[in-house]
């Protein structure tokens, strides 16, 4: 309908429109000018933008515009606040005098990107005191390519947002986080998505096939109280009624049960509520604080966090078959943790429900506390968070109610961010099942490198000591080394979006003893076409705000 030099033209018109107003500020905004009563008091901005991390002297000068003349010897005290986050405690900025008189200097350090207000209270001599506040806008990793700020809750006690993971774990500070932050009142809203719809098939003898939708939503809303932090957090997912009830085909994966059999070859649906906990912190100094964590549903203190929540496994639609050697925890009906950090060190204490949920996926299953476990981790650097934890679980499979298992974990994560928008994100991972006397031991590596959120590329291999009553063989205490290897890529479609939609495929070989070969076939594969939608990443910074 429209000429293309038209349409050139109506863009060429709504960009100019867009840059005239940020032009026109960006030249304003060098003197920040504000009057009260006969008194001017100018703000002096540097020529580049402002950005966070560094301590920015800003000089003011104080005019009296009845004599037009400087007012030397005021007393000036300055706020710096952040309306968008009323709550937020900031150390407020220096005073000094300046080289001249009525002339003073505000030292300001801004945590992180954003739009503040610097309020100063000036006080002539024999005059009464008044106030003066000027908006600043903050430049930096912090801002989206349109200037609206992503917002993001800030560091609590030296620790970042971004530096949490599933239920009370740490994964590298450096991690990217997907998802959309909004404010309410005095509450900060996160909200993060991912959904797969999948076309799985694996093949062998005991191979199936299913199209279905894995998929999970995670509500998180934090708060100040004083200068303590309260989070609720809720995880849910549609999963009893998008795979169906007996889950979905997964070469030699177990665990669970469905219809008093145990689950061979599937990997089951997750409950409607993977997560409803509250966790409560309060600082001890600027790097150190102690929480309580409790959970009706919840992971406690055991293992890495769990791979939905793993940067390593984000593209990955199914589930790691050492799922029931590090992580599977993550879904527990009664929940406690008592946990504190130093800097860099975390350490929890769990005591918790170890019956793993039933094959009702709608309810809440009962609670009975019986179980324990403590977690230490070690974030050396922003790149790096390493775990070591051990628990005992009581009774965790229904079919096998006398058994107790006691449960050893290992990890290291790594992850860095790329200047493409991307990352590159790795997982390796150690878990040692005990019970009856019979050890079985489980490794997993996972990697994944995402390239300018268009491109992804991943890979997961692992290795398990299976037993046989968990492949329905005799006899039931012989181990079986199993092996498999996962390729995989996704093509985003929508990288410059709030959200991210993708498409992609996986193959997956599976390696195993002779003596399964006429049930698994010689070389059994699996393979996943799927479609991916989530949010997409949030901008953030590695400024470190500590609570006064």
């Amino acid at each position: 309908m429209f000429s293309r030099a038209t349409r050139l033209a109506a863009l060429l018109l709504v960009f100019s429109t867009c840059l005239a107003p940020a032009a026109r500020a960006q030249v304003a905004s060098r003197h920040l000018i504000q009057k009260a009563g006969s008194y001017f008091v100018t703000l002096d901005l540097p020529a580049e933008p402002l950005r966070p991390g560094a301590d920015i002297p800003l000089p003011l000068h104080v005019t009296d515009t009845s004599r037009n003349a400087p007012v030397p010897n005021v007393g000036v005290t300055a706020r710096l606040s952040m309306p968008a986050m009323a709550e937020m405690h900031m150390e407020a900025p220096a005073i000094t005098s300046g080289a001249a008189p009525g002339v003073y200097v505000a030292t300001v350090h801004f945590p992180h990107a954003g739009d503040y207000r610097l309020a100063l209270t000036i006080t002539p001599p024999s005059q009464k005191a008044f106030t003066v506040s000027f908006p600043l806008s903050v430049a930096g990793e912090g801002m989206a390519g349109n200037g609206m700020m992503h917002m993001m809750m800030a560091p609590f006690a030296g620790i970042a947002e971004n530096q949490e993971s599933s239920g009370t774990s740490w994964q590298p500070a450096d991690s990217p986080m997907y998802g959309i932050h909004t404010m309410s009142g005095r509450w900060m809203l996160m909200t993060h998505y991912n959904v797969f719809l999948n076309y799985d098939r694996q093949e062998g003898p005991r191979g199936d096939y299913q199209y279905d939708a894995t998929n999970w939503l995670m509500l998180m809303a934090d708060r100040s109280v004083g200068k303590d932090q309260l989070q609720l957090r809720t995880m849910l997912t549609l999963e009893p009624l998008t795979v169906t009830p007996g889950g979905y085909p997964l070469l030699f994966q177990s665990g669970e049960q469905y219809h008093g059999h145990p689950l061979i070859g599937r990997q089951h649906p997750h409950d409607l509520f993977m997560e409803l906990a509250a966790r409560y912190l309060h600082p001890l100094g600027r790097d150190s604080a102690v929480f309580l964590y409790a959970a009706p549903s919840g992971e406690p203190a055991l293992g890495p966090p769990a791979f939905m929540h793993r940067l390593s496994a984000l593209d990955m639609p199914m589930a790691p078959i050492t799922h029931h050697w590090m992580d599977s925890t993550h879904i527990d009906f009664g929940v406690l943790t008592l946990g504190a950090w130093k800097r860099d060190v975390q350490l929890e204490a769990s005591y918790f429900t170890g019956r793993e949920p039933d094959e009702y996926r709608y309810d809440f299953n009962p609670m009975h506390m019986d179980s324990v476990s403590g977690r230490l981790t070690y974030n050396p650097g922003p790149h790096w968070s390493l775990q070591t934890s051990y628990g005992y679980i009581h009774s965790p499979e229904a079919l096998r109610p006398t058994e107790d298992v006691r449960r050893a974990s290992a990890s290291a994560l790594y992850t860095v961010t790329r200047r493409d928008g991307g990352f590159w994100a790795t997982t390796l991972a150690f878990g040692n099942n005990s019970s009856g006397g019979i050890n079985s031991d489980a490794y997993l590596l996972e990697t994944e490198l995402n390239l300018a959120s268009r491109n992804t590329f991943f890979l997961r291999y692992e290795f398990v000591n299976k037993l046989g009553e968990e492949l329905a063989l005799e006899p039931a205490d012989t181990k079986y080394g199993i092996s498999e290897t996962t390729l995989g890529y996704v093509y985003d479609f929508t990288p410059n979006r709030s959200y991210q939609t993708g498409i992609g495929a996986a193959i997956t070989f599976y390696t195993h003893p002779a003596s399964l070969g006429s049930l698994y076939g010689p070389a059994p594969r699996g393979f996943w076409i799927f479609f991916r939608i989530r949010p997409s990443a949030m901008h953030h910074n590695h400024v470190m705000m500590s609570i006064r």
